[in-house]
């Protein structure tokens, strides 16, 4: 009886030991975990989730892959939902990447990644059409994140995409505005004072060294470009194709320096961007003394050729005149020495109420080569 009450006692003990270990077995200890886990996430207890996995992961007595996946789920849910929650304090989202890598170095590469996409969405949404604001936040990700290619390369990517919409809106803006069909009316004060106040020429100097010009748009069936040629910003707009003004166009020029600004507006057909044929420019230079300048003729490949008619506004009078030139070089009529010693040479002049008025170059002037600005270089 008693042999018979110890074999019982036995087969009891070894039954309670197979099935303590079945329960207490590392898979059941993960399927445990995990349902821990899992309550914690649905409890938006993202946190607590992650130190679950991560101390089972020192421990090191589980399976450590399917630990590494736990820790992706938390993860998963943690970082978008504090992506929305840090939009105005990016800072903090920033930080929480940061405790995650430095906690678990091997998920390293797996929350760049992440956060380059998260650094992304921030950018288009908190900071669309804010230039200054995406500016800032582009060099902060940037300078904290300079040793990670995956995720510098995602945030200029997207750095990009958010500076060139920021030109598109300032091209709509000015297309809404009439900008457009101010051109083509040839209301070129008009022009001219919308643009050297517009958002897309303060913005497009903003952007002069950031992005690449030219910047394309299409407009109306044909296309719109930005450009900085000579120190000026252009615009085109007309027919295009190539990659070049090709056919009829109006070219844009805006100057501003330190003593002269100069704007001009030119009508004409273009070839492998250069201006062939009749034209019509008009031009305003801010000196010491303004003039308005309209001017007619015939251009061969940008540069003034044979008869061109100019009709010249200063604050005194307006007066025509009608010059000649040999592809871009003015021919003189004569010359004279001014009142500083400096040779001018008269280029046109005609008679005035029993007059003589005279419309001349000064030697550095008459040597350039004058046509299409910018392509020819004018030393107002």
């Amino acid at each position: 009886m008693k042999k018979f009450l110890r074999i019982i006692l036995l087969a009891v003990l070894a039954g309670a030991a197979f099935f303590g270990y079945r329960y207490f077995s590392p898979e059941q200890q993960l399927n445990r975990l995990n349902s821990q886990a899992e309550k914690l996430i649905q409890a938006e207890q993202y946190q607590e989730a992650f130190e679950l996995y991560a101390n089972a992961l020192d421990e090191g007595k589980l399976d450590h892959d399917e630990l590494i996946n736990g820790v992706c789920k938390v993860c998963g849910h943690w970082f978008p939902s504090r992506t929305v929650d840090y939009q105005d304090d990016p800072e903090k989202l920033f930080d929480l990447y940061d405790v995650v890598m430095e906690r678990l170095p091997e998920l390293k590469e797996r929350c760049e990644d992440s956060l380059a996409m998260n650094a992304s969405l921030i950018m288009s949404v908190k900071y669309s059409g804010d230039l200054k604001g995406l500016n800032q936040f582009w060099q902060d990700v940037i300078t904290r994140y300079y040793w990670s290619d995956t995720i510098c390369e995602e945030i200029d990517s997207q750095y990009r995409m958010e500076r060139e919409s920021v030109l598109e809106q300032n091209v709509n803006d000015l297309v809404n505005a009439g900008f457009i069909d101010d051109m083509i009316n040839k209301e070129y004060k008009k022009v001219f004072d919308a643009f050297e106040v517009s958002d897309l020429r303060a913005n497009a100097l903003a952007l002069k060294k950031q992005i690449d010009f030219p910047f394309y748009g299409a407009i109306r069936g044909k296309t719109f470009v930005v450009d900085f040629v000579n120190g000026g910003l252009t615009i085109y707009y007309g027919e295009y194709s190539n990659e070049k003004r090709n056919g009829e166009g109006i070219h844009l020029f805006l100057y501003k320096g330190e003593k002269v600004g100069y704007k001009s507006l030119v009508y004409g057909n273009f070839t492998n961007d250069m201006l062939n044929g009749e034209f019509e420019e008009y031009s305003i230079v801010d000196a010491d003394a303004w003039r308005e300048g309209i001017v007619t003729g015939n251009m061969v490949d940008s540069k003034y050729d044979g008869q061109i008619q100019m009709t010249l506004t200063t604050p005194k009078s307006t007066t025509d005149y009608a010059m000649r030139f040999d592809n871009g070089k003015a021919i003189a009529e004569g010359s004279y020495v001014d009142d500083n010693g400096e040779t001018i040479y008269v280029v046109a002049s005609t008679w005035i109420d029993g007059k003589q008025r005279v419309y001349g170059y000064p030697k550095d002037f008459y040597d350039c080569e004058h046509g299409l600005q910018p392509w020819y270089e004018r030393p107002y």
